[in-house]
């Protein structure tokens, strides 16, 4: 099945949480993410859908 990348935002929003918890959640190992470029202050990311839903179940 293919991976649907989401926005921070858009992966907040599932959480019901900030951008920054999502970030948090990312630099600690929690949810993996895949870099799309760079950006200035920080890097812009997409986060795996499937591994939110992994997350949100308990399973990572």
């Amino acid at each position: 099945m293919a991976h649907r990348l989401l926005k921070v935002q858009a992966a907040a929003a599932l959480l019901d949480a900030s951008a920054s918890t999502v970030y948090r959640l990312v630099y600690a190992g929690r949810l993996s993410a895949v870099p799309i470029g760079t950006g200035k202050k920080k890097p812009r990311i997409r986060i795996k859908s499937d591994e939110l839903d992994q997350l949100m179940r308990g399973e990572r």
